[in-house]
């Protein structure tokens, strides 16, 4: 009777993943404003190379999940990112299978001519509901932005449009890095679902909000977002302390 039941779970969570895939793709997407503003004084140009699989599981996709990544990037105001397809690319023409070293990461940012460079790694991968999802993520950043000061007008009043300070004060990379472990079986996490369901999409689904609860694609979309700000959070918290430890008012 176990093992039957066992059986019942498996095929249940497996038929609900099926029809979640559906009615996902049937699901219209809004137009979302860019209401998250990069720390930059100057516009950026972004990469996200493909994740890092250290999840157990072979069969995620992990350019789907960069791209994910890369939307939401997209979606802050003073960011512009490269398709992923692109960086996949240009990995191909250095012979780069993952991007696994600070040097192949600089390498990448060179080649593909680009300010800054998401690298992220998967730790861990659920899709069945209730899902959960594992990602670390830094910011790589070529020599000449990492000397960038931020908007004067978001975080600090500022002279000049380049760092002053000397050679050996270039901060190194990675820049900046956020991680997580989001479950869905968290109540908190449950909340933050559903606040950003509400502010992204309509609520055609009969499943409401919760459909970000049922369909991965969605759920790595909530994910990604909630990284991608702490990642820029974090990031702004570097660039003000690079001006406070350079003297400035």
């Amino acid at each position: 009777m176990t093992s039957t039941n066992s059986m019942y779970t498996i095929v249940g969570r497996l038929l609900t993943a099926v029809v979640m895939t559906c009615l996902c793709a049937c699901t219209p997407k809004a137009k979302i404003a860019k209401t998250v503003h990069a720390p930059y004084h100057q516009d950026q140009i972004w990469a996200v190379a493909p994740f890092m699989n250290e999840s157990g599981i072979s069969t995620i996709r992990v350019d789907a999940v960069a791209d994910a990544f890369a939307e939401q990037a997209q979606h802050v105001q003073g960011i512009d990112v490269v398709p992923v397809n692109r960086v996949i690319l240009a990995m191909t023409k250095l012979n780069m299978k993952v991007v696994s070293t600070v040097a192949e990461a600089e390498q990448l940012l060179e080649i593909l001519n680009v300010d800054g460079l998401v690298l992220g790694s998967i730790t861990t991968y659920d899709p069945y509901p209730p899902p959960k999802l594992g990602i670390a993520i830094q910011l790589y950043m070529a020599p000449d932005v990492r000397l960038l000061n931020t908007d004067p007008d978001y975080v600090v009043h500022a002279a000049s449009d380049r760092w002053l300070g000397s050679a050996g004060s270039m901060p190194q990379n990675p820049v900046a890095q956020a991680a997580g472990v989001f479950d869905a079986i968290d109540n908190r996490t449950i909340s933050n679902v559903n606040q950003y369901a509400e502010s992204r999409h309509p609520t055609t689904s009969a499943y409401g909000p919760s459909i970000y609860l049922v369909s991965m694609d969605l759920y790595t979309e909530f994910v990604a977002h909630r990284l991608i700000n702490e990642l820029l959070h974090n990031e702004k918290q570097r660039l003000m302390a690079g001006l406070e430890g350079d003297g400035r008012p």
